[in-house]
């Protein structure tokens, strides 16, 4: 079957030497992955021009998806060196070098060369960043991470090149609190390393248990047991509380504080002598008494009269 090959070249790819070399896929179930493929290295290419780098490098990942070639690789890596992104185009030149380094055709021998050349020209300029995790740091269980990544074992105390750009360092281990640092990496030729320190063990907060607390045991019992005894028909008897009545029966606070703060200023008023107590009997002509009452488990107070 003949393969039809087309050279494509662009303003950005000619300052680099490079030449695209498209080839057309099989004419039955390949047509439509070749054709968008196709499509998205144009646009690609367009956008390349523009200077929309971060899109560009989109639409020619896409493009290399959907139908690997080499070409598509020089642009890629063009595109991620332009967008200051030099660890992700290194590693794209070096597989576009690797995936033509066997080539037998004119074409794909020179693009192998330009792949070379690139590599070669960006290694010296590709930051790193080295994660140590000291001994006494490595516990059972010990996960790194950068972004969320889990970064192996065998990465530890080793500089892998890495785009510039803010990350999170984290690691975390059953049983202990997680440590998370930030780590900021200059775009060009810049190193940096972090070192995991030896976690901190979980502190486990203890239940509350009130049996073995007598004073916590003997409030909740007061609580659960109060009540409220109801003044006899006749308008005589006594407003108190006691600890033999379940707390259902108990009125809300809002409903005894008006008589409470009356009894205690009728109570006050006696104690200072004042005539209006008096006044109040005279007019209504009924006598009413209020005196406090304590004891070890209420107080309250007494009314006597009538009304």
């Amino acid at each position: 079957m003949m393969t039809i090959f087309r050279v494509l070249a662009s303003t950005a790819a000619a300052q680099w030497g490079i030449v695209l070399v498209l080839a057309a896929a099989h004419p039955a179930r390949a047509q439509s992955a070749a054709a968008q493929a196709e499509a998205m290295f144009r646009e690609g290419r367009g956008l390349l021009a523009a200077g929309r780098f971060s899109e560009a490098c989109a639409a020619f990942e896409l493009s290399q998806k959907l139908e690997p070639a080499i070409s598509t690789l020089l642009n890629l890596g063009l595109c991620r060196e332009k967008n200051g992104q030099l660890a992700t185009a290194w590693s794209v030149f070096l597989e576009a070098e690797r995936s033509s380094r066997d080539a037998s055709d004119t074409a794909t021998q020179k693009m192998h060369r330009v792949a070379l050349d690139r590599a070669n020209r960006i290694e010296p300029r590709v930051s790193s960043l080295r994660i140590d995790v000291p001994a006494e740091s490595q516990l059972e269980g010990l996960e790194v991470t950068r972004d969320g990544a889990m970064i192996p074992p065998e990465m530890w105390h080793r500089a892998f090149p890495i785009d510039g750009g803010q990350y999170t360092i984290a690691a975390r281990a059953p049983g202990s609190s997680e440590w998370t640092t930030e780590v900021t990496i200059r775009a060009d030729h810049d190193s940096a390393a972090v070192e995991v320190p030896r976690l901190q063990p979980l502190i486990p907060v203890p239940p509350v248990n009130t049996q073995g607390d007598p004073a916590a045991s003997e409030s909740s019992s007061a609580i659960t047991s109060l009540r409220t005894s109801r003044t006899p028909a006749n308008g005589v008897g006594t407003v108190r509380t006691a600890a033999d009545t379940p707390v259902a029966h108990v009125p809300p606070l809002r409903a005894r504080a008006p008589a409470l703060a009356g009894g205690a200023v009728l109570l006050y008023l006696g104690r200072r002598g004042s005539s209006i107590a008096p006044a109040l009997t005279a007019q209504r002509g009924h006598r009413l008494e209020i005196a406090p009452t304590f004891d070890s488990a209420a107080a309250g107070f007494v009314i006597r009269g009538t009304l």
